[in-house]
């Protein structure tokens, strides 16, 4: 009824507005039908196709907004971050969104008419089916959880919520992904229950092995970071369903090198291909891999987990998400094993002290002693501050007090023997801790040095009156030294003066000896290269142009006295001259004399060729030869 009253009072204002429309159409001057009748079924005419054209155009318009309301709803229901799925009555799917569909695993035109139960793994089936029974029958929003099969991959679980309709003939189903929270649930409860005191294997160990079976990688490795971040060392190695040993590598130029400092830091597939450098990845033919740093509860990167896979992993999220969860648990792990080996370090130093160490209550009641102090008081514990190691302990308690954090220090006997004790006020004051020495050897060897200082003492002042003798007799005897080195000093200054003398002498001598050398020297050269040059040129002229026996055999008889004269002093002279022939000599004059070669040869009756033939010879001879020097020069320069 209400719908009809809606629908008369839309009529009624559609026909008035037609009317007003027709009212200012007429208003414009439409002409005028003849006849009341013809005005009248003109006018209802008229009104009737404003009507209807009005009608259309709220039609148009009502379905474009019905089509973009069925486009935005659309796309709402097949982009939704959940499936959405229609199911009959008789368990088949009748309507399914994009992501149902990709949940399901198969096309969604495929989808209409296949039964939902066979997507559903047979352990959770019994429990799908009491979700579709609950649904139809009590149309109210039921709940469960099953995990879908999906065709060569991992199985996807699943929140399913399903409502019956009104008609029972059909139930809608939302299907939200919780593989990851799943994951996440499990990780937790593995991190719950892995690593407890009780016997058993290594947490790092535990969580390799669970990494690789929960993500499906082939290698995990667990690290601690040492070398200021530069190299790392493994505290766990999974790798092909095994554990390795333990290494140390660099991290240079590796996907690990990358990890540190992120959160995450992810390779979906070549990672091998990234770091060619990382031997380990290319012998396992890495592809995926996926890594986070540990951080300590300071905020420095202490160690990283990495996993890595042999085939590529278009989506790592799930990667990604559980070892952002396992990390917090192991940096924990890992810093607690380095507190405790610390600790452990540091509570060996007492309990390996050579010296006794002794812990001790205000009472004097002994709550530690180390070995070496038990070794040493078999009955310090029984005999408390009553004990000789614990001699004035009231007077020690005032000492603490006034000293406040300061230790104190005393010497006391025990028995036969002594000892040094450092006490320290530990625990807010509530015990004492002394760290004792054995020190009685050092207390004989200090009494046997006060005898022996003593004995020195009286050493010292015989040896001293002995020694003022000994430094009487011996300042006497440097008195005479003394006078001895003056005299010696004096006669050493006065050979001195005589060898400076007779030096210089010897210079003058040598510069003279010298001098008178080398004029001998170069009258000889005078000499020799005189007669060359000026005599027996021409006894050699006169041998070959006369023809009297007698004059060439005075010629020859001349020619060998005079190379006997020479002989003496020719050995020690040059040999640049005897080494050239007498007609080279004669050519050598009078070149030296500023004859050219024309001259020359007009003198000696030769033809010029044989002048300038010899010219050449002499340079040659002289060493002269292919150099820029003039021979008129040179010859002048060696008289």
């Amino acid at each position: 009824m209400k719908k009809a009253r809606n629908t008369a009072a839309a009529a009624a204002e559609l026909r008035r507005r037609a009317q007003a429309r027709l009212r200012a159409a007429a208003a414009e001057g439409a002409p005028d039908p003849t006849g009341a009748d013809a005005r009248r079924i003109l006018h209802e005419l008229r009104v009737h196709q404003i009507e209807l054209e009005m009608q259309n155009e709220e039609l148009r318009r009502s379905r474009a907004e019905v089509e973009t309301g069925l486009e935005r709803y659309t796309d709402l229901y097949d982009f939704a971050p959940v499936g959405y799925l229609t199911m009959g009555c008789d368990g088949k799917i009748r309507q399914v969104n994009l992501t149902g569909a990709r949940l399901l695993g198969v096309e969604r035109g495929q989808m209409t008419g296949r039964h939902l139960g066979q997507f559903v793994a047979e352990p959770d089936r019994p429990a799908f089916n009491a979700l579709l029974e609950k649904a139809f029958a009590s149309r109210t929003q039921e709940v469960c959880e099953v995990a879908l099969l999906k065709r060569g991959k991992e199985p996807l679980n699943v929140h399913m919520t399903a409502v019956g309709l009104q008609d029972g003939q059909e139930c809608r189903i939302t299907m939200a992904d919780i593989t990851e929270r799943r994951q996440i649930d499990n990780t937790l409860m593995f991190l719950l229950q892995c690593g407890r005191p009780a016997p058993g294997e290594d947490f790092f160990r535990s969580l390799a092995r669970y990494l690789a079976e929960t993500l499906g990688m082939d290698y995990v490795c667990i690290d601690r970071l040492e070398g200021d971040g530069l190299a790392a060392r493994t505290v766990a190695v999974y790798v092909d369903g095994r554990f390795e040993d333990n290494l140390v590598y660099a991290l240079k130029d590796t996907p690990c090198g990358e990890v540190v400092g992120k959160t995450i830091c992810t390779f979906p597939e070549g990672v091998r291909h990234l770091f060619p450098r990382d031997a380990a990845l290319q012998a396992m033919m890495a592809e995926s891999y996926a890594g986070t740093t540990l951080w300590s509860s300071r905020g420095q990167p202490i160690g990283l987990i990495a996993v890595i896979g042999r085939h590529p992993r278009a989506d790592l999220r799930l990667a990604e998400a559980v070892l952002k969860v396992v990390a917090i648990r192991a940096a924990g792990e890992l810093e607690r094993e380095q507190v405790e080996a610390e600790t452990k370090r540091l509570a060996s130093f007492p309990i390996l002290n050579p010296r006794p160490v002794v812990e001790v209550d205000l009472a004097g009641r002994v709550h530690f002693c180390n070995p070496v102090a038990t070794k040493m008081f078999p009955d310090l514990c029984e005999g408390g501050s009553g004990h000789p190691f614990f001699a004035d302990w009231e007077a020690v308690l005032r000492q603490l007090g006034e000293a406040g954090l300061e230790p104190i220090v005393r010497e006391i006997p025990v028995g036969q023997r002594w000892y040094h004790q450092t006490i320290h006020l530990v625990e807010k004051g509530q015990r004492a801790r002394i760290y004792g020495a054995d020190i009685t050897a050092r207390r004989q060897t200090a009494d046997e040095l006060l005898k022996a200082y003593a004995e020195v003492e009286k050493r010292v002042v015989e040896r001293t009156a002995e020694l003022i003798e000994t430094n009487k007799k011996l300042k006497l005897e440097i008195e005479n030294r003394k006078k001895a080195e003056k005299a010696l000093r004096n006669r050493t200054a006065e050979l001195k003066k005589q060898r400076f003398r007779l030096v210089e002498a010897n210079a003058a001598l040598k510069v003279l000896l010298r001098q008178r050398e080398n004029d001998k020297i170069e009258v000889e050269e005078k000499v020799l290269t005189n007669l060359n040059q000026l005599v027996i040129p021409y006894i050699g002229k006169i041998k070959r142009r006369s023809s009297d026996a007698k004059l060439k055999a005075y010629a020859d008889i001349l020619e060998s006295n005079l190379n006997e004269i020479v002989s003496p002093f020719a050995r020690s002279l040059s040999s640049k001259f005897l080494r050239l022939s007498p007609a080279e000599l004669e050519v050598s004059n009078l070149v030296r004399q500023g004859k050219n070669t024309k001259e020359i040869a007009e003198i000696m009756n030769l033809a010029e060729s044989t002048i300038d033939f010899h010219r050449d010879n002499i340079r040659q001879k002289l060493g002269i030869k292919n150099k820029k020097i003039n021979l008129k020069t040179y010859l002048g320069s060696l008289q």
